[in-house]
């Protein structure tokens, strides 16, 4: 019996390596996180400061942008730099190597 004490004890505890809130899965589908106004425009100037970086043609943030949120940025947003965080350099990482395994595949 006191197995069964233990296991309950452990099924409490949380994680130490999960920050933030988790992802909610529903029918076993992940679903899409939800991002306010000014998150967004935070995205947008991160990517508009990764294509200077990268020399890439001033419209390719609109694209990486329409990309991930199915919508169009603001037009005001025009020329707002960020200094980009982890978690967008990496949705740029992904993005680029998506590219470039469609151009292999070609």
């Amino acid at each position: 019996m006191p197995r069964l004490r233990i296991h309950a004890e452990a099924s409490r505890r949380v994680c130490p390596h999960a920050e933030g809130n988790l992802g909610l899965v529903t029918n076993g589908r992940a679903n899409a996180p939800v991002y306010d106004r000014e998150t967004k425009r935070r995205w947008y100037g991160e990517f508009t400061a990764i294509a200077r970086q990268l020399g890439k043609n001033p419209g390719w943030p609109y694209h990486l942008y329409l990309a991930k949120f199915n919508e169009k940025p603001d037009w005001n947003w025009r020329g707002i730099e960020s200094p980009p965080t982890p978690e967008v350099r990496s949705y740029v990482r992904s993005r680029q190597i998506a590219y470039a395994k469609r151009q292999g595949a070609a």
